[in-house]
């Protein structure tokens, strides 16, 4: 009779250890998961007007908030009139805050300025879901490939940035 209540014991001290190795799995899931997405989070972009004397030019505001560049940027976007533009790449997007004005050039965007550098305010487009980014593609530091939506939510892409 010992022997069956020592292996009975046993049995629930090793059910017991499978499950609280499966709940410490799962939170270093978990917590990888959140590590992962630290730099991805501080990755956005969004259409912005340069308020200046001219025709009020629109860009791409863009902002890597992290300590570290991303790599392999793209950005889809859309005009007032919701017509889709060619896409803004980038091999690099350094630490910082910068604006990519629109141009009629072979590149289609003028090369991305520190947003600070502008004597005039840009001033995001908020009010309309027509004139917007509709994604942002990127790849971090640890090599993991991004995807943005026009809503803001952040995945994991099977897409490498184009």
């Amino acid at each position: 009779m010992a022997e069956w209540v020592s292996a009975l014991a046993a049995l629930g001290a090793l059910v017991a250890a499978v499950f609280a190795g499966i709940a410490a799995w799962r939170l270093y899931k978990i917590e990888d998961d959140r590590e992962q997405r630290a730099q991805a989070r501080q990755v956005s972009a969004w259409i912005s007007v340069k308020l200046d004397d001219q025709d009020e030019p629109y860009g791409i505001e863009l902002t890597n908030g992290s300590l570290a560049p991303v790599y392999d940027v793209t950005i889809r976007s859309t005009n007032r009139n919701g017509v889709e533009q060619p896409a803004l790449n980038l091999t690099v997007l350094p630490p910082g805050r910068f604006f990519a004005e629109r141009a009629e050039s072979k590149y289609h965007w003028d090369h991305p300025d520190p947003a600070d550098d502008f004597s005039c305010p840009l001033r995001p487009v908020a009010r309309t879901d027509k004139w917007q980014v509709r994604e942002l593609i990127f790849r971090d530091s640890a090599n993991v490939t991004w995807d943005r939506d026009a809503a803001g939510v952040l995945r994991k892409s099977r897409l490498r940035a184009e």
